[in-house]
Parts: structure tokens; C-alpha cells; sequence
């Protein structure tokens, strides 16, 4: 459940530029956060329960058929899953229309307007390929599927740390290494400087190593590298 919320955190603050804090503690004292909060722990709900009743459905395609062309004859499960749908698309798209108000009222900071979803209104409005709408429906898609699938690839890479010590080791004066050379406010904080893989080689090692013996998805995905 923590890795579902550091997840949904972590692709907000990518695609608002805005850190939701969903996963802290610390400001549950906060009123104005917790209401935000609510909605956010209510996202992640919604999101985690289409996910398991797609699981089922996929087992049973029937029920989308009888959804599609019988809809007085939907399953229950079926119509579980439209609900928790309902609630993805209700709160995920509020937020979206939200940032666009704020975007065209200039409200935005620093942070917001280095945001991905400013980019992509910045774009959808220069180019027209894609109407708004079809970029909302695009930002909310990205923002469904980063909470379930973020939280399994962390959790299986955390695992693997936690059963192999030595590489914990290794990994850490890697970046240790790294925050020192190239790190923010003297060499002490984290950056995207320091997160590359030419500063932190052997982090991106354990990433690929994770993913490759144990994939977020059932059929791995072969790759040519130059060794190949």
C-alpha cells in the first residue's frame, strides 16, 4: 500500500510538477491536506480494484460481451468495475481540468510550469494533432497505469536489495559517489544529474538486473546490446 501512494506521488510530481505528499505523516494534522488526501488515497483505491476485476474479467471475456451487447444483463463484477473506473476518471480528470484552469489563469509555479502536463498543453495547443480532450484522456492513462505498475517494478527491486546485502552495499557508494561529485547544495541532495547512468552505473545495472529476472510482465522483452 506505501509503495502504491510513494508511486501515485511520485508521477504527480511529474505530471503537475507538485509533490501531493499522499504517502507522508507527517501533515495528517493538516486539514486542507488531509481533504486532499482523501481524494488521492481514494485514486489509488480505484485504481489497485480496475486493475484486480480486469484481472478477472480478462479470464472471462464473456462479460465484456454481454456488457456490449446485453448492457440490462452486466455482471456484478462487471459493474464494480465501471464503478471504480467512474471514480479513476472523476478525481484523475478534476485534477487535470484544474491544472488547465490554473495553466490559463497563469497561477502556475516555477515547478508546475516545468510539469510534463504543461508541456503537453503547450504542445496539443501549438500543434492541434490531438484535441484537449484526447490529451486529458492521455495525462489520466499515464497517471492510471503509473501507480500499479511503478509499486510492483519498486517492490521487486527493494526485494532483490534487501536478499542480496552486498549489492545494497555496492549500489550505495555508488550513489554516494555520485550525490558527492555532481549532487545539489554542495554535493548533499539528490538531482537528475545524479540519477544518470554515465554519474550512477551501477544503479541503472541493478534496475536492468531486477527487471530482467523478474519483469513487470509475464513475458520479458529481449534486447540487442552491443555485446550482442
Amino acid at each position: 500500500e506505501y509503495l502504491n501512494y510513494t508511486a501515485f506521488d511520485m508521477f504527480c510530481s511529474f505530471m503537475f510538477g507538485t509533490q501531493m505528499r499522499t504517502t507522508s505523516t507527517v501533515v495528517s494534522k493538516d486539514r486542507d491536506v488531509m481533504k486532499s488526501n482523501a481524494e488521492n488515497e481514494k485514486f489509488v483505491s480505484a485504481v489497485l480494484a480496475v486493475f484486480e476485476k480486469t484481472n478477472h474479467l480478462n479470464l472471462f471475456p464473456t462479460e465484456y460481451i454481454m456488457a456490449a451487447c446485453l448492457p440490462f444483463m452486466k455482471s456484478s463484477m462487471y459493474r464494480d468495475f465501471e464503478k471504480e473506473w467512474d471514480i479513476v476518471r472523476d478525481v484523475g480528470l478534476t485534477k487535470i481540468h484544474n491544472f488547465i484552469d490554473r495553466y490559463d489563469q497563469d497561477g502556475l509555479d516555477e515547478m508546475e510550469r516545468a510539469s510534463y502536463l504543461a508541456g503537453a498543453i503547450r504542445r496539443q495547443r501549438s500543434t492541434k494533432e490531438v484535441t484537449e480532450s484526447e490529451m486529458m484522456e492521455l495525462c489520466l492513462t499515464a497517471l492510471f497505469v503509473g501507480v500499479d505498475t511503478t509499486s510492483s517494478v519498486t517492490a521487486w527491486n527493494l526485494m532483490h536489495l534487501a536478499i542480496n546485502p552486498e549489492i545494497q552495499e555496492k549500489l550505495y557508494a555508488d550513489l554516494s559517489a555520485a550525490v558527492n561529485e555532481r549532487g545539489s547544495e554542495g554535493g548533499t541532495k539528490l538531482n537528475a544529474d545524479v540519477l544518470g547512468r554515465k554519474a550512477s552505473p551501477y544503479l541503472h545495472m541493478c534496475l536492468r538486473e531486477s527487471h530482467r529476472v523478474t519483469p513487470a510482465f509475464g513475458r520479458a522483452m529481449w534486447k540487442s546490446n552491443s555485446r550482442s
